[in-house]
């Protein structure tokens, strides 16, 4: 029996081997449900008189640590940042003194590489909307 070692067929087997499967979940009653692509989310918060904070969420599904991130912009900004624990989702997420969401949304850029498709602001009423517009 010949074996045949190269061919068209083994060039597809291994680039299909290359990509990744998206992550399913199956869900009671037989639905799917597609995994949650890695995002960073920007929102201002009014607190007290005209002080605002800039909170980031989500920068943990980059792989970047938060307390590095909080210290970056403390830096960057001369301002108070800190990582602290949302309210409303109990995830940890990290506030910065101020309005500073397009300087943090360029920051993340250069200094973790993180792509700008991933990056997303909270704007009025709770859309999330795509930096990359």
């Amino acid at each position: 029996s010949a074996r045949v070692s190269s061919g068209p067929w083994l060039s597809l087997s291994s680039a299909a081997a290359e990509k990744p499967k998206e992550e399913v979940k199956i869900l009671p009653g037989g639905k799917t449900k597609k995994k949650d692509e890695p995002a960073i989310t920007l929102q201002v918060k009014e607190r007290k008189g005209r002080k605002k904070v800039t909170i980031v969420t989500g920068l943990e599904t980059f792989g970047v640590r938060l307390e590095d991130a909080a210290k970056a912009f403390k830096k960057k900004f001369s301002t108070g940042s800190s990582v602290v624990e949302n309210d409303a989702t109990r995830k940890e997420v990290v506030e910065v003194q101020g309005d500073f969401i397009e300087q943090v949304s360029d920051l993340v850029q250069e200094v973790f590489k993180v792509p700008v498709k991933g990056i997303f602001l909270i704007g009025d009423g709770g859309r999330k909307i795509p930096i990359a517009e």
